[in-house]
Formats: C-alpha cells, sequence, structure tokens
C-alpha cells in the first residue's frame, strides 16, 4: 500500500508529474488550483486539485490515460470537455478550430498521521 499512498511531502512531486505529463502530450496547464483537504475515507485524507488542460481531444485523452496510471493512486473526476473560444485558441497559436479545455478535478489520499502511528510506521 505504501506505493501507491504518497507521504505528505510527496504530494508536491505528484502535482509536478501531472504537469509534466501535460507537457509530454502536448497539452497546456490553463488552470491549477489546490482545494481543502477533507478527512477521510478512514484512515485517509483526502487532497483534491482542479485542473484545467488545452489540447486536441486525443492529446487530452492520453494525458488523462496518463494521469490514472501514474504509480500513486490519484483519481481524475468531474471531466468536462468544451471548445476553446477562437480569441483563446489564436492566443495559443490555434486557427483549426480543434482546440478543446478539459476541466477536471484530481483525487489523491495520504494516511492520516494518527493511522500512520497506529501501525507503527
Amino acid at each position: 500500500m505504501r506505493q501507491l499512498v504518497p507521504e505528505r511531502n510527496e504530494v508536491a512531486n505528484l502535482m509536478d508529474e501531472i504537469t509534466t505529463r501535460a507537457k509530454i502530450r502536448g497539452v497546456t496547464v490553463a488552470q491549477f488550483t489546490p482545494l481543502p483537504v477533507e478527512a477521510g475515507p478512514a484512515p485517509f485524507e483526502t487532497y483534491k486539485y482542479t485542473y484545467g488542460v488545452i489540447g486536441r481531444y486525443d492529446q487530452l485523452g492520453e494525458f488523462l490515460s496518463d494521469v490514472a496510471s501514474l504509480k500513486r493512486i490519484i483519481v481524475p473526476t468531474e471531466l468536462k470537455l468544451v471548445p476553446v473560444d477562437a480569441n483563446r485558441a489564436k492566443v495559443l497559436g490555434d486557427s483549426s478550430g480543434a482546440l478543446l479545455e478539459a476541466t477536471f478535478k484530481v483525487h489523491t489520499y495520504i494516511k492520516t498521521a494518527t493511522a500512520e502511528e497506529a501501525s507503527g510506521s
């Protein structure tokens, strides 16, 4: 289980991995917002982030697949795809009209300090 659930100090690296996957797949990170930490499900805390990425349909699919297959438990949820407006696409250097923006939340789980103490970690 230790390989699937990151420790608190690894969460920033995990978010960097997602950003790196975006660069590899050629999508642009347009939004990254940390959300409040939530207790549960026991014995974990849930860390949530909102992402917005812009790219073509196939690039977004490959990126989301990469995120879902990282070695830690990361759950993309609430995915929404919308066309990027022409002005924003032009700023990004695209005139094809094929750009989409995917907004979604990412959940990851951290073992709580009390759970770590109980298990002797």
